[in-house]
């Protein structure tokens, strides 16, 4: 990362010339039901440097990660991340919400988390109506959120997470040092870290890092059995399915799990969730109805954010009393990223 001192002479540098970047290749989680292609050379091909995150001060580079198939996955990154860097120990992922707009996502979060020995990525998970670029791959407007495969205009498909531990794996190539990351979100954002906390077998795969999950203001949770939340009797119940038969489906429920989710397995899906370290960041404010998830099954959860965050830390209590997930409530905020991480809450989370 360029350092701050230089940032004047940085800037100009970069209207005269074209910064090369250079695309790596990765292999696919082996444990995915997917079909990949043998990993082989890729060219290099440049790519152009962003610039600035606006207002941080922090530089912010556009990177392409390549797989072996062909296709592509942008993303955004602190760092160049052209050499490895072993001054580098803990890497932050910003997950973006459901504009899909990753830059926004980055903006938010680089003044709180881009200090010395800090990297922060910002991938893109796009969709058709995006218009992506040729070879880039793109997901249905509810399945990048949940870890389903990419359409399929292509011949080779990926879920949104096995591309994400990709993605962790081959930024850790050039930084051999890290031992700590985190994986945050907010809104949409927030419930893709929230289901891929559950399922990924990238936290189980690494030695000597740990990983923090910060799950802020999702439109709606993955509960670990059939019951909810019932008002009239203020308890927990299987509620009447004929209203509402798919309510325990995924990603609201463990049932019909995607091929990503049920290559984890029901079983560990319930221990990851449980025992992993996982921050549910909630807005107090956070009551409005504006994208708000209004399915049979989301409304099971609670009628907006911040009530459906209580009630499932409530479920996760209630079923799983040796829970170590945590509740952070962030007082006055509603359904703001930049404010919930900028907050004093959110900055001791992020810390």
């Amino acid at each position: 990362m360029v350092k701050q001192s230089a940032a004047k002479s940085y800037i100009l540098l970069v209207m005269a010339v074209l910064i090369i970047l250079i695309g790596v290749s990765f292999l696919p989680n082996p444990s995915a039901e997917l079909e990949v292609a043998e990993e082989e050379e890729l060219e290099e091909e440049p790519l152009e440097l962003a610039g600035m995150a606006a207002g941080t001060g922090v530089s912010l580079f556009e990177k392409e990660l390549s797989l072996s198939s062909g296709l592509t996955l942008s993303y955004l990154s602190s760092s160049e991340l052209e050499k490895k860097d072993e001054s580098i120990t803990t890497l932050v992922i910003v997950i973006h919400g459901i504009a899909r707009k990753a830059e926004v996502s980055f903006n938010a979060l680089a003044p709180v988390v881009v200090k010395k020995g800090e990297v922060l990525i910002a991938p893109y998970f796009p969709t058709e109506e995006d218009s992506p670029v040729e070879k880039r791959l793109f997901w249905t407007t509810e399945g990048w959120k949940r870890g389903d495969q990419s359409t399929e205009k292509y011949h080779f498909r990926y879920s949104s997470f096995e591309v994400m531990d990709a993605l962790i794996t081959n930024v850790m190539r050039k930084l051999p040092k890290v031992n700590r990351i985190i994986v945050v979100g907010h809104s949409a954002g927030g419930q893709f870290v929230h289901r891929y906390a559950a399922g990924n077998q990238k936290e189980s795969s690494l030695r000597g890092v740990k990983m923090k999950y910060i799950v802020a203001n999702p439109s709606s949770y993955l509960y670990l059995n059939n019951q909810r939340w019932d008002e009239k009797s203020r308890s927990f119940k299987v509620p009447d399915i004929k209203s509402c038969p798919p309510y325990d489906d995924y990603a609201k429920g463990l049932q019909n799990l995607n091929a990503y989710m049920r290559s984890t397995g029901r079983l560990k899906i319930e221990k990851n969730l449980v025992n992993r370290e996982i921050f549910y960041l909630l807005g107090e404010a956070d009551t409005g109805k504006e994208y708000l998830d209004n399915t049979c099954a989301a409304m099971l959860q609670g009628k907006n954010r911040f009530e459906r965050g209580n009630i499932f830390v409530e479920h996760l209590k209630q079923f799983y009393p040796k829970n170590k997930v945590f509740q952070v409530v962030v007082p006055d905020v509603g359904h703001d990223s930049a404010r919930m991480f900028r907050s004093a809450e959110g900055r001791i989370v992020l810390s």
